[in-house]
């Protein structure tokens, strides 16, 4: 076969197969070829000149793919290739890549690697580890033939921010003291009288209800509120507002639960409880006398957070507006260094608050978007835990 039928052959076969190749394993965006030199003629042995390209944006990376059809013989084994920044000498790179086979049955004259990398804008080498079984002709000017695909970096997209809904139980426990539960308290109810007869009609009066939204209150949390049929943000709410409402919600089901003609139990009930209990206005009393005692600060995350010391060091940049929470951080140096973002909702919980999140971690080119988290207890406000990809573990404010 001439030459120059190889070449025609050759470019035919490598648009074809670079085309399935995308479309076998395609990211949601469909792949854009930012590169390529190749032609219809007759090819030879051995790239004498660099393969360079340019772009003026940032682009993710996804195959790279390099031609080796050294005189029909092809090659035993594939090799690597990599991109070179000719600005800063950056290496990304080198993979190692898998052979397709050529025309006529050639071996590994394909050499090809999928991969996720993002480059910057700039100028790049593409670097091959066979220069000498590297395809080229005068018509490439001795440039080895390769082609690259690629999706714009924009499209590694923030997922939807989670909700700081959370059930009524994970954050109350009734009409009694302790960590949230379902268990039953003996404070949850309270027996009503219609008069002052011992042996008259009693009305039983279940506060659950409203003790379980007081706790949320407390806790800052965002939950569905049972008595409105509503969704309820505590979270910028003062003691006094929560134990307001908790008052009106006691003497709510005060006349829920009891018939209106039970005019004296409604009152003992929505007052101090008359001779046999304890009513709402009591129950209130106590939570505005003793409730600073169970009251939750509300995080305050702004500022500067810091993990470890030296080049390893970590420096968290936070602020926050009211639920939403954004950050970003870097560590190491060099070829080690990381930065990330932060985007994530505070949600309340019964003993602490956690942010859920997403970070954007960029370290050698490589670009990820991956869950994120920080847990901040009340009682120690300076620290938080980070757990995520890059960031985890102590940091402290700095």
């Amino acid at each position: 076969m001439s030459p120059a039928r190889r070449g025609i052959l050759m470019s035919v076969a490598l648009v074809a197969l670079g085309l399935t190749a995308v479309g076998s394993a395609r990211p949601a965006a469909t792949p854009t070829k930012i590169f390529e030199i190749g032609n219809i003629y007759g090819v030879s042995n051995g790239a004498s000149a660099p393969s360079i390209f340019t772009t003026s944006k940032p682009w993710t990376i996804v195959e790279v793919w390099t031609y080796h059809w050294n005189d029909a013989k092809g090659t035993t084994a594939t090799g690597t290739v990599g991109l070179k920044s000719l600005a800063t000498g950056k290496m990304y790179g080198p993979w190692s890549t898998v052979g397709s086979e050529g025309q006529g049955g050639v071996p590994n004259a394909y050499w090809h690697t999928t991969v996720k990398v993002t480059i910057p804008a700039g100028r790049y080498k593409v670097v091959d580890s066979s220069p000498a079984t590297w395809a080229q002709n005068s018509e490439t000017a001795g440039r080895g033939m390769t082609w690259i695909m690629a999706l714009p970096a924009a499209d590694l997209t923030w997922p939807a921010l989670p909700d700081a809904l959370v059930s009524i139980a994970s954050v109350s426990n009734g009409c009694g003291g302790g960590v949230a539960s379902n268990a039953k308290r003996y404070g949850d109810t309270s027996v009503y009288l219609n008069s002052n007869n011992p042996f008259g009609t009693r009305y039983t009066v279940n506060f659950r209800s409203a003790c379980n939204l007081h706790d949320a209150g407390y806790s800052g949390a965002k939950v569905h509120d049972v008595l409105s049929g509503k969704t309820i943000d505590y979270y910028t709410w003062n003691q006094a507002g929560v134990d307001e409402k908790f008052l009106t919600d006691m003497q709510k089901i005060c006349e829920i639960q009891i018939p209106p003609e039970a005019s004296v139990a409604i009152q003992d009930c929505q007052g101090n409880g008359g001779k046999t209990s304890l009513g709402a206005k009591s129950r209130y009393d106590f939570v505005t006398t003793a409730g600073s005692l169970f009251w939750r600060n509300r995080p305050n995350l702004n500022g500067g957070w810091t993990q470890g010391s030296g080049e390893d060091a970590v420096r968290l940049n936070l602020s926050q507006d009211v639920r939403s929470v954004t950050g970003s951080w870097q560590s190491g140096t060099g070829d080690n260094l990381l930065k990330g973002e932060f985007r994530g909702t505070l949600i309340s919980r019964d003993q602490d608050s956690i942010v859920k999140g997403y970070a954007k971690v960029t370290k050698g080119g490589t670009t990820a978007i991956r869950p994120m988290s920080f847990t901040v207890d009340p009682d120690t406000p300076n620290r938080i835990e980070a757990a995520g990809l890059g960031l985890a573990g102590t940091l402290t404010r700095a």
